[in-house]
């Protein structure tokens, strides 16, 4: 049986690898086929003098960045993800909508038809049809079928909620997951339609999705990580040890050892 981490240590040790823009950074993805390549995106304000750029690009783990961000605007980055297939295809979700990148980051496009000026919260990418890219934003979720070209709304079922973050099952990509301002949602079918899940009416500001031969979805709230292993029908609270404060965002690897339930 696959085993899953999704943890945080009581005083958990952090060492700051930058980028040293004097921005916040929004964002991270790490190219699925080289873990020592990572993008940064980041605020668009930042104190005079600093080094411009939305988007920061890392080869070495960390250890030093360079500015990735020719042809961007000077906006807030606020989602990356990297096509796990074609690594050289990056998308930007910005404040403006999306951006995309077909040479790894070293120039970029508009990728915004159908979804202009809308602000982007939260991306994710089809691991077996990485044309097939999805977006979180206040407006709800969009969807393009082809690689950015143009995209569509997908919200059935949405009830006109924001949403802040989207996460999808690894091993079978049509399971959608939708953190809303009212909850959880879920998507069978490629968010061509979404109905709500067992958490409702609490304020969902992050998703991330652990595949296994049990695959648990895990959703950050203003107070509280909770988990389900039965598609969102049942969560049980998993933040024991976390500081107090929003957790914004969460990931989750297949490396260590999960908690049982």
């Amino acid at each position: 049986m696959a085993t899953h981490s999704l943890a945080a240590a009581a005083q958990p040790s952090w060492t700051s690898l930058g980028p040293d823009t004097g921005a916040d950074v929004r964002a991270l993805a790490v190219d699925p086929r080289n873990p020592s390549t990572i993008y940064a995106g980041t605020s668009r304000a930042r104190p005079k003098g600093a080094p411009g750029g939305s988007v920061f690009k890392s080869l070495d783990g960390g250890k030093t960045w360079f500015s990735s961000s020719v042809g961007l605007p000077d906006r807030s980055v606020t989602a990356l993800v990297v096509d796990g297939k074609t690594p050289g295809n990056v998308y930007a979700g910005t404040t403006i909508g999306v951006f995309k990148s077909s040479n790894s980051g070293g120039t970029w496009s508009v990728a915004s038809t159908g979804i202009s000026d809308v602000g982007i919260l939260s991306m994710a990418i089809d691991p077996v049809s990485p044309s097939t890219v999805y977006a979180a934003s206040p407006g709800g979720v969009f969807r393009t079928l082809d690689g950015g070209n143009s995209w569509a709304a997908a919200s059935l079922g949405l009830q006109g909620l924001a949403v802040a973050g989207i996460a999808l099952d690894p091993g079978t990509p049509g399971n959608l997951y939708a953190g809303t301002a009212g909850g959880v949602y879920r998507s069978p079918d490629g968010a061509a339609s979404w109905t709500a899940t067992g958490l409702s009416n609490v304020s969902v500001q992050a998703l991330t999705h652990a595949p296994g031969a049990t695959p648990v979805l895990y959703a950050a709230t203003s107070s509280s990580v909770l988990e389900s292993s039965n598609l969102g029908m049942t969560w049980t609270p998993t933040g024991s040890g976390l500081p107090s404060g929003t957790v914004r965002g969460l990931s989750a690897g297949t490396t260590s050892t999960r908690r049982n339930t």
